[in-house]
């Protein structure tokens, strides 16, 4: 008989614990939705005032000359209505998603962009000055995951056979590029489409063929360029560096060039130095200008043509 009643007053007093839980989470609950309606009715209250009561008339940046009530107030009020739309048929977010969206809002905010922030290729050295170094990697292939601010890129002593268009134009700050030492064979105008920052171009010890028309054109700040060395080189379209008017230093020593149509490197005004020694030129009329040249403004000449 006492065990019967102490089995009573447990299951009592368990009945009336879980009836105060019960009760005290009814309360809260209660609370949050008067809090809740509350919030709501204030902003109902706030955008009913809005729209009451339209802001005193201002000169506005983007319209000049013309009062801010004017031009404005018309797609206030379609905002605000449209806010007032939603308010009402959206459910209130829930604990879970109001989480989601704040997880969301904090990765789109801290985790930057692949595209903004490729990382260092494999074999390179990339530093804080935007200076990627390259050389003496034995690559045969442009190194990929260039970071996109870079400024100077150093690809030289490698045995790289090709400049990708796609690849090299998304690296839109660069100044400095040395591809000396490599395996290039060609390169046309969309090579350096997009490298309008351009100042220093190395493109000695290849094995390229020819040079087209405009290939350089692109590269508006182009000051200096070296293309010594190039064994197979053995013509140059005249109109190659007509859009160069930037261009200081030329070195197209030791190739195989054996004529030169000059007609489009005399009207670059700020040419000072131009080298073309060790080239087997040949001493016929095609060359006669070139050869005047020299005479006149040999000082602009690196060694002797020859």
């Amino acid at each position: 008989m006492h065990s019967e009643t102490i089995c009573k007053d447990e299951t009592q007093r368990k009945f009336l614990a879980t009836f105060r839980c019960f009760v005290v989470l009814r309360e809260k609950e209660r609370l949050d939705i008067n809090s809740s309606q509350a919030v709501r009715q204030r902003r109902l209250d706030t955008q009913r005032r809005l729209l009451s009561s339209p802001p005193a008339p201002q000169t506005h940046a983007g319209c000049p000359g013309c009062a801010a009530g004017e031009r404005w107030s018309s797609s206030a009020r379609v905002h605000d209505a449209l806010g007032d739309l939603v308010m009402r048929f959206l459910p209130e977010p829930s604990a879970h998603s109001l989480r989601l969206l704040f997880l969301f809002i904090f990765v789109m905010g801290v985790a930057p962009s692949p595209a903004l922030t490729a990382g260092c290729p494999d074999g390179c050295v990339c530093d804080d000055q935007l200076v990627v170094q390259c050389a003496g990697q034995d690559l045969t292939l442009f190194p990929n995951d260039l970071p996109l601010a870079t400024r100077q890129l150093i690809l030289s002593n490698n045995r790289i056979g090709d400049l990708p268009a796609l690849q090299l134009n998304y690296l839109s700050d660069l100044v400095y590029l040395d591809c000396s030492n490599n395996s290039l064979t060609e390169i046309s105008e969309s090579t350096f489409g997009n490298l309008r920052k351009l100042a220093y171009l190395d493109l000695s010890f290849n094995t390229l063929l020819q040079i087209e028309d405009r290939t350089f054109g692109p590269l508006a700040s182009l000051v200096m360029l070296r293309m010594t060395d190039n064994p197979s080189l053995g013509e140059i379209h005249p109109d190659a560096f007509s859009e160069n008017f930037a261009l200081q230093v030329l070195d197209l020593s030791r190739n195989n060039l054996t004529v030169l149509n000059i007609s489009s490197l005399i009207a670059l005004p700020a040419l000072r130095s131009l080298g073309l020694s060790g080239n087997p030129w040949r001493c016929d009329c095609d060359t006669e200008d070139l050869c005047l040249w020299v005479q006149i403004e040999g000082f602009k000449f690196q060694g002797e043509v020859g």
